[in-house]
């Protein structure tokens, strides 16, 4: 599976570099990439924290286990 979306992300860029030589689309077909990709990447990074929320904490508690200070109280 990774396998094919590093192929199609590869053939993506491949495409914009091609038509950014032959001068085909201009400005707008860059930027219209750019702004998919960037959703793209918000998308996995908010799906990536909101999924691996209980994992974080359960990771920071054991590596920073609250003091006793704070159980006294």
């Amino acid at each position: 599976m990774l396998g094919r979306i590093v192929r199609y992300v590869i053939m993506t860029f491949v495409v914009m570099i091609a038509l950014s030589q032959v001068e085909v689309g201009g400005d707008i077909v860059q930027r219209t990439f750019l702004i998919i990709l960037a959703g793209l990447m918000l998308a996995l990074a908010l799906a990536f924290g909101l999924g691996g929320k209980n994992w974080a904490a359960a990771l920071l508690q054991r590596w920073w286990p609250q003091s006793r200070k704070d159980e006294d109280t």
